[in-house]
């Protein structure tokens, strides 16, 4: 089984994620927990992609879940610092157009 390390910082009204390790089926319900246990009070949570090396379909369900909670309560998922390989999954899936990406 993969291991997934999640870490949070809040300031206010502002949560970042940090994210390591890979999202698959054995992890990215921990990771949809982790950040909907945090978002009272939060419209605009970051997600720091920078040590993610891998995500599956599975954790693609997971941030689009979480794009549209963020847009039912007039808010913005944003996923910071991908790797070129998640990105890259990203793109080809078209996430890359609907969530907002900081590189």
């Amino acid at each position: 089984m993969s291991e997934l390390k999640i870490s949070k910082k809040q300031e206010q009204d502002k949560l970042t994620v940090f994210i390591a390790g890979r999202i698959d089926t054995g992890t990215s319900a921990k990771l949809g927990d982790e950040v909907r246990e945090s978002l009272g009070g939060i419209t605009d949570p970051v997600l720091d992609f920078g040590e993610v090396s891998y995500t599956s379909s599975s954790g693609l369900r997971i941030l689009m879940s979480l794009h549209k909670t963020m847009a039912a309560k007039s808010g913005k998922l944003t996923i910071s610092k991908p790797t070129q390989t998640v990105y890259d999954v990203f793109d080809v899936t078209g996430f890359a157009g609907m969530i907002n990406i900081e590189r």
